[in-house]
């Protein structure tokens, strides 16, 4: 996403994140208090990057207890700071608790980080008690003017969360057709999709039922989740259909046809956001007609071989899997055109119940006390490591020193690939921005004309900091150091402090996440990967079951199951990738079965959607059969990877598969025999429902066997 882009999706973010320090910041200069101004400045920043989203109760709460928090810090790290005796132990175990923090959640997880970095920024700047108690007091009030700021002065729309989550969802289905259902966009979407479901489960909570807003974004959120699976059997028959020489000929209708289903996904999500309007689908109509009429121009030319009826019948399922999603997005639109427009006033702020019951907080605390807990190893390390870097820069005397223990805060992951990642990126962005901020440090010289600069490159820089994290770095450096040359003008040997302190807090990050307690992927990922294989077993039996009339439970929350896992599987995967090359050692193998898994779940979801088509007048030939071998295999694989043993089961899908495509061949022969005399006979619908599933049940087989043999390879290695 390019920085305009950014500052358009980010403009309400950035301008709150902008006017949170900026306010007192500057409020101090004109009173004369710039030092005070400086310190509350600081606390509603603080509280500001706590502010994650969601309902306005949760962040209330959320930014009540980062501005508690953050109070806290600032009296005990200015106590403790100057004695290494104090700081030392106060160091580790704040530390530990706010590490501990991630598992109620992602927004504790983010208020943890705020009130741990303002515990570095305290006791790297120490004091008496009188100055400790003054810190935590303009931290608070600080703290207040940001939450004041979000909740209040701004203007309040209840649903506002909501629909941005929402609409984030529609954004992300655009991408995955865009891109071509690269991994990527999937796991995007996958995030995407949860945190709309949070976010509509939150809202759900204010009340004892459901309003007519909240059922309508509900149901767009179901809408968005029905649409991703639409995309994937649309990709997949125009994979299908491409395999034959007359896809040239539509080729292009396809390509344009696909670009106006990405444009309609991102303005039905605009428009969502903000809060329901009208979304013209006119474009879209008017190339799926011409779609139809250049596949109709086609059926009237090939139809004397049995060749070009197979080129025929892909290319109008590939054309029927198009029109499900113009349909979906017509019905999506039409739900965004009856959304009620939500009222300001205070149904924003009516109770939420707790997240988590006070039984289930130390129900989690204790389940996580143990040294097999991923969570308690990464608190423990980032305690470790900040109690370390703060006795190295005591020791060093380093000027400004809480700048390390702040780096190491923030680059140190759970995973030492994102750590490594971090460090790279804020090490560059800092040394760039660092360079920026020297230069721009010696042409600002006067402490107002410096506070406003802070307006326009703060603002950037909040807009970007979901986007490219070395960009938002650079941006960072520059506005930190400008902001300390506030009291200091004329500075610019801060700027080499923060490059220098920066790129020894990454050094320090990188060495504990590679030798305190690492939390290799390449160890985790067989477990993933039988999880996975389970998801897509049971998905794919699911949809086999409805096309055999057996019964079976929800097609709807396997796919969601199977596709979790498979997002998860390659989540994992590409943390491993990221890892030193001896930790790797052979990683073909575990890259092979994440994408032929990927592969599969994707058939699977192709075969599901046509369900609404399949005429049930015949059993497809070879499915019964199909699903009781593959049942058998994928049971054995999701063994042998949790036991770490070669896969046993015997590949034996090749007779069923067979007699799908014998099957499919005589339907072919019967229909163009009788299509000039009889052109809807029941062979019609049988032909249709074999020519659909005989390509993927070989497509299916061919996936299991390359997920099979790479599993051989990795227990052989």
């Amino acid at each position: 996403m390019n920085v305009l882009a950014s500052i358009r999706n980010n403009f309400g973010i950035a301008l709150r994140l902008t006017a949170a320090p900026m306010v007192p910041l500057l409020g101090g200069q004109l009173l004369g208090h710039p030092t005070a101004g400086m310190t509350l400045a600081l606390g509603g920043l603080y509280v500001a990057l706590a502010d994650v989203g969601g309902p306005y109760r949760v962040k209330l709460r959320e930014m009540t207890i980062a501005t508690a928090g953050v109070s806290l810090a600032g009296y005990l790290g200015t106590l403790t700071g100057s004695d290494l005796h104090l700081a030392l132990p106060v160091m580790f175990l704040w530390a530990l608790w706010c590490a501990l923090s991630g598992i109620f959640g992602n927004g504790p997880s983010t208020v943890g980080l705020i009130i741990l970095i303002a515990m570095c920024v305290a006791q790297g700047l120490p004091g008496d008690r009188d100055l400790a108690l003054l810190r935590a007091v303009y931290f608070a009030a600080g703290g207040l003017w940001a939450v004041l700021l979000s909740l209040l002065l701004w203007p309040l729309r209840p649903y506002y969360p909501v629909q941005a989550a929402v609409a984030l969802c529609f954004a992300r289905v655009a991408e995955f057709v865009r891109s071509g259902a690269s991994p990527a966009a999937r796991t995007a979407f996958s995030a995407a999709l949860d945190q709309a479901r949070e976010a509509v489960a939150n809202s759900r909570a204010r009340r004892q039922g459901m309003s007519e807003q909240g059922q309508r974004l509900l149901s767009l959120t179901n809408a968005a989740d029905r649409l991703y699976a639409d995309s994937i059997a649309l990709l997949e028959g125009v994979s299908l259909a491409s395999g034959h020489s007359q896809y040239s000929l539509v080729r292009r209708e396809f390509l344009e046809v696909l670009e106006a289903i990405a444009e309609a996904l991102d303005a039905i999500g605009a428009v969502i956001e903000r809060g329901g309007g009208e979304v013209s689908l006119q474009a879209i109509d008017d190339r799926v007609a011409a779609l139809i009429a250049r596949i109709d121009g086609i059926r009237s030319e090939t139809l004397d071989f049995s060749d070009d009826l197979a080129a025929l019948l892909d290319l109008r399922h590939a054309q029927r899997a198009l029109e499900a999603v113009a349909q979906r997005l017509h019905a999506a639109a039409a739900t965004v055109r009856s959304l009620p427009r939500a009222r300001s006033g205070r149904t924003g702020l009516q109770p939420v119940p707790d997240s988590l019951p006070s039984t289930d907080v130390w129900e989690k605390l204790r389940d996580n006390l143990s040294l097999n807990s991923l969570v308690l190893r990464h608190a423990l390390r980032l305690a470790v490591a900040l109690t370390i870097s703060t006795w190295i820069y005591h020791g060093l005397h380093l000027p400004r020193g809480f700048w390390v223990t702040l780096t190491v805060a923030i680059i140190l992951k759970p995973d030492f690939g994102g750590t490594r990642q971090r460090a790279i990126e804020r090490t560059i962005g800092t040394i760039l921005g660092g360079i920026l901020a020297a230069i721009l440090v010696g042409t600002i010289v006067h402490p107002i004309a410096i506070s406003v600069a802070l307006i326009p490159i703060g603002f950037v820089a909040w807009a970007i900091k979901d986007g490219s994290y070395q960009r938002f770095v650079i941006f960072l450096t520059i506005y930190v150091v400008l902001l300390l040359n506030v009291g200091h003008p004329g500075d610019w040997q801060i700027a080499l402090v923060r490059m220098l302190d920066t790129a020894l807090g990454g050094a320090l990050a990188l060495i504990a996440g590679y030798t305190l307690w690492p939390q290799w992927a390449r160890a985790d990922l067989p477990a993933q990967l039988a999880r996975t294989v389970a998801a897509d077993r049971a998905y794919f039996e699911r949809v086999a079951c409805a096309y055999l009339s057996t019964r079976s439970g929800s097609i709807r929350e396997a796919r969601q199951e199977a596709q979790r896992e498979n997002t998860n599987a390659a989540v994992a995967l590409q943390r491993m990738l990221s890892e030193p090359r001896h930790v790797q050692r052979h990683n073909e193998p575990f890259y092979t079965l994440t994408s032929y898994s990927q592969r599969f779940c994707d058939a699977v979801t192709a075969l599901a959607t046509y369900l609404p088509q399949f005429s049930g007048r015949d059993e497809i030939a070879g499915m019964r059969e199909f699903m009781v071998r593959l049942d058998g295999i994928l049971t054995d694989m999701e063994e042998a990877l949790r036991d770490g043993r070669p896969p046993q089961a015997a590949l034996n899908l090749d007779d069923a598969v067979e007699e799908a495509n014998a099957r499919l061949g005589e339907l072919r022969a019967t229909r163009v025999a009788e299509i000039e005399s009889r052109p809807d006979t029941p062979n019609r619908d049988r032909l249709r429902d074999t020519s659909v599933a005989a390509p993927l049940l070989s497509r299916l087989a061919d996936d299991v066997a390359g997920m099979f043999h790479a599993l051989v390879r990795l227990t052989a290695s």
